[in-house]
């Protein structure tokens, strides 16, 4: 799993990772409880708290390199462990 995780730190600290200036933020009624539409209606769910959320979008390339590096790794190894805890699939009805 280490080599993993080195794979995933050398692509993070590759000079093609775009700086700070490519932030891009959403916020929505920050600190209030959160507000949405259901069925056109609005409704708000009390004690639902929306906060500011900063990030950086990953250039295309990148995204697809972690998400490989994902898809072969951890994911394969989560999917062959969840594979044979049989007990854990019957007690959340996924497994007869």
């Amino acid at each position: 799993m280490n080599n993993h995780i080195q794979k995933i730190n050398e692509i993070n600290s590759s000079p093609d990772r775009p700086n700070v200036d490519t932030l891009k933020s959403h916020a929505s009624n920050t600190g209030e409880d959160f507000t949405g539409k259901l069925k056109g209606e609005k409704v708000t769910l009390g004690g639902v708290k929306t906060q500011k959320v900063t990030y950086i979008k990953r250039p295309r390339n990148e995204f697809n390199k972690l998400r490989n590096t994902f898809n072969r790794t951890v994911k394969s190894e989560f999917l062959q462990k969840l594979s044979k805890d049989v007990e854990g699939l019957k007690k959340w009805d996924l497994v007869i």
